[in-house]
């Protein structure tokens, strides 16, 4: 049987049973709290590292334009063309 791996190792089924908070939690006892603030971390973590494998790296360059897309470069074409008419 085929599971993905999220991040450390974990199943989806596992991660989600071990980042589901039990009904009887205690938000006052510090140990809670404490466990809490642990799986948050590592939540975190996770997301970074999945950002960081999936999301494509830009490098940027001192002309570079992040605004700038297909459909402006059509439009400054057309402008070009009708400019030179």
């Amino acid at each position: 049987m085929y599971t993905e791996n999220w991040g450390s190792g974990l199943s989806k089924q596992s991660f989600r049973s071990y980042y589901m908070l039990p009904s009887q939690w205690n938000p006052t006892a510090s140990s809670q709290v404490e466990e809490l603030e642990k799986h948050a971390e590592n939540l975190q973590i996770l997301i970074q590292k999945a950002a960081e494998k999936t999301i494509p790296k830009r490098k940027a360059f001192s002309r570079s334009k992040p605004w700038w897309n297909d459909h402006i470069s059509e439009l400054r074409k057309t402008l070009s063309r009708e400019k030179n008419w």
